[in-house]
């Protein structure tokens, strides 16, 4: 678990020193889910380097941070989920780390691979 809590923060330090938007998302899963067991006991993490937003936020269907990030829509209203499609939310999670990724990936890589 160590190594994991450093590897973890690691990633996380560079973002913040660079000050590169991130969102981190800690969940829990199962090691095999094979195994019928209702444990989960591995801990495992997420860590998205996104675009930086400012100001007003389009929130029309939902807005962007670590649940949407994940997976979990929060719909804003019953119109917002009744039209929203999946290009849109494609192309709205594209948009939001992209780029940011592209520009980070190389360097966290070897960042990591270093340790």
């Amino acid at each position: 678990m160590d190594d994991f809590v450093n590897w973890a923060f690691l990633i996380i330090d560079y973002l913040q020193n660079k000050q590169i938007a991130h969102n981190i998302y800690i969940t829990r899963g199962k090691s095999n889910i094979k195994e019928n067991k209702e444990e989960y006991r591995d801990v495992r993490i997420y860590i998205w380097a996104r675009k930086s937003t400012q100001g007003a936020k389009d929130i029309h269907a939902f807005n962007l941070a670590a649940c949407e990030l994940f997976g979990h829509l929060s719909m804003k209203s019953k119109e917002a989920y009744e039209n929203v499609t999946e290009e849109y939310v494609t192309r709205a999670l594209r948009e939001a780390t992209e780029e940011t990724f592209s520009s980070v990936a190389a360097e966290i890589k070897a960042l990591v691979e270093s340790q």
